[in-house]
């Protein structure tokens, strides 16, 4: 193969902040950024990109800062996280929405809402909804095909 990507994380300092999701207050959370990489032969890289995330150890989700981390220190630890983006993975997304579309198969689609919930079970609310009406979907369907069976 001729191009290879990469991915490392690099920690970098803990961030004293009230975390915005779960409301702990004065918690101290680990920035760190994901530095993704597009090498042409292992070696020379042909694209560079550093995202910055902050997680709350106590919630475990994951944040993007919509201030440079350097602009942190200028604020009160109770207002930085205003300046705070949860972050969702397309992961996630893709799962919810994949139980979404597919809870009407019997049995599969409880297995797939099934991990769709529990995947996004501390995620943002209206996937966690999503999920939740999916794995209800799958029920009732699983529910009326094996009725239907009988």
């Amino acid at each position: 193969m001729l191009i290879h990507a990469t991915s490392e994380k690099k920690l970098g300092p803990t961030i004293p902040l009230h975390c915005p999701a779960c409301l702990t207050e004065n918690v101290d959370s680990q920035s760190y950024a994901m530095v993704d990489q597009v090498l042409f032969l292992f070696v020379l890289p042909l694209h560079t990109k550093a995202t910055l995330f902050i997680s709350c150890p106590k919630c475990r989700r994951t944040f993007k800062p919509l201030i440079p981390l350097e602009d942190f220190s200028a604020f009160p630890v109770e207002a930085r996280g205003r300046y705070l983006k949860e972050h969702i993975s397309v992961f996630q997304v893709l799962l919810a929405l994949a139980a979404f579309f597919i809870c009407w198969i019997p049995v599969a689609g409880v297995v797939i809402a099934g991990i769709a919930l529990l995947v996004n079970w501390q995620a943002m609310a209206w996937l966690r909804l999503l999920s939740g009406i999916a794995l209800a979907g799958g029920v009732l369907s699983t529910g009326i095909f094996l009725l239907l069976s009988v």
